[in-house]
């Protein structure tokens, strides 16, 4: 059993998701004793502080010993332009505190960027090399791939018929958020896990690589109208992120980098052996993922 657990950057969707299926998944919940989180903006963490997560403001230029004493970190790079700084602040701050154990959630494209072209995706693998250069006993490095919910961004373009990604005919294998989060809970719950992972990168994707064409057809079946794929230019793309007012600035920069990856034929590939060996199931299908948002999609 872990004693404490502490998830950073817990006003993310990310860090959310973690904290949310520490506390209400009864797997996970009866391993952990108690769960902290930080969170620059504390308010977007009241439901969570409802049932029972320790949340208090982290600036990551605080430390934090006197406030927790956890087994594990869940190191969550906060999603902004100066993300790096901000990890190796919060990396420094768990060392004071005497955190022995991490898990870093990265991005799976970190190790194809090139620093010039794809700046953002490439920060990451500097957090990592920062993670590993810390003194934490055992640190697992968990690479997520672009997210499904990245679709929902398109949302209203896609009521008009129409899927507009600046992808040419690339194809990339989205991973649904939540079961990127359940991984990292095995992970938290089963701290044997720490020693079977330590030091080799987790890949995390979804089931099947997809083209903009197929992801239209895909998800046109099963909302029941025809649904037709665009492929438009960066400069579009700006556009249409620029008017989701919940994306930092920072996040729109990776996503553009992210689609030239896809255009560069860079994304595909597909990796679910770690997903299933710790959970024991196969990743949530475009589709699946879908019908589960369909509300929002109509």
């Amino acid at each position: 059993m872990v004693e404490n657990v502490l998830i950073t950057t817990a006003d993310g969707y990310t860090g959310y998701e973690i904290a949310n299926q520490l506390v209400s998944n009864f797997r996970f919940k009866a391993k952990v004793k108690e769960i902290y989180a930080t969170a620059e903006n504390v308010n977007e963490c009241k439901e969570l502080e409802k049932k029972g997560v320790h949340v208090f403001q982290f600036d990551s230029s605080d430390n934090f010993n006197d406030k927790i004493k956890a087994d594990i970190v869940v190191l969550i790079p906060p999603t902004k332009e100066d993300k790096v700084h901000r990890s190796q602040n919060l990396i420094k701050a768990c060392e004071s505190a005497g955190i022995k154990n991490c898990v870093l959630i990265s991005t799976a494209t970190t190790d194809i960027a090139d620093p010039k072209e794809q700046p953002h995706i490439a920060h990451f693998l500097e957090i990592e090399k920062a993670a590993k250069h810390a003194s934490f006993e055992q640190l697992v490095i968990m690479r997520a791939n672009f997210y499904t919910e990245n679709i929902l961004l398109y949302k209203e373009q896609m009521k008009k018929g129409k899927l507009p990604i600046p992808i040419n005919n690339g194809k990339f294998a989205p991973a649904a958020l939540k079961d990127v989060s359940e991984a990292a809970c095995v992970m938290l719950a089963h701290p044997e896990k720490l020693k079977e992972y330590h030091g080799k990168p987790i890949t995390l994707t979804g089931e099947e690589a997809l083209s903009g064409h197929e992801m239209a057809e895909r998800i046109g079946k099963v909302l029941g109208s025809k649904l037709e794929f665009e492929n438009i230019s960066n400069e579009e793309a700006r556009k249409i992120l620029s008017k989701v007012k919940q994306l930092d600035e920072s996040e729109r920069n990776l996503l553009i980098e992210f689609y030239d990856l896809v255009k560069a034929n860079k994304t595909n590939f597909v990796e679910v052996d770690d997903f299933k060996a710790l959970t024991g199931r196969s990743p949530t299908s475009l589709e699946d993922f879908v019908k589960t948002h369909k509300d929002e999609l109509k």
